[in-house]
């Protein structure tokens, strides 16, 4: 099967952000923005209130990355702003998978992505 040029990669991510990831994060004040996508690497930048949140990078890590390398043709996603390696993105991942309740900083991070990935987690996973 031959990859999806990047304009129709681009309809395709736009209506998964579109979908499922900014709706939720409007719910909170904030928003994404499509900046790029190209050779498989798609590039994102956070608007409104999330501009200036710290937990950016769990988002990014727990539901927007999943979401997108989801989709046939993304290989990589980038927020502006946000710098976390993927190593680092998929041990934050797996530890906000595997904590405990209550455990203090992940307990807070998982409080905040549990209503970014609420939806994903009713629709059966990030590439529903």
């Amino acid at each position: 099967m031959d990859a999806p040029d990047d304009g129709m990669l681009w309809r395709e991510i736009e209506a998964k952000l579109d979908g499922r990831i900014r709706p939720v994060l409007q719910v909170h004040g904030g928003d994404l923005t499509l900046l790029t996508v190209a050779h498989g690497v798609v590039g994102v930048r956070f608007e409104g209130a999330c501009v200036g949140c710290p937990l950016r990078p769990v988002t990014m890590a727990v539901t927007i990355g999943p979401a997108l390398r989801a989709i046939a043709g993304v290989e990589g996603v980038q927020a502006e702003g946000v710098r976390m390696s993927q190593a680092s993105a998929a041990r934050l991942a797996a530890a906000l998978r595997g904590a405990p309740p209550g455990s203090g900083l992940v307990a807070g991070a998982r409080e905040h992505v549990r209503g970014l990935a609420e939806s994903e987690i009713r629709e059966g996973g990030a590439d529903g």
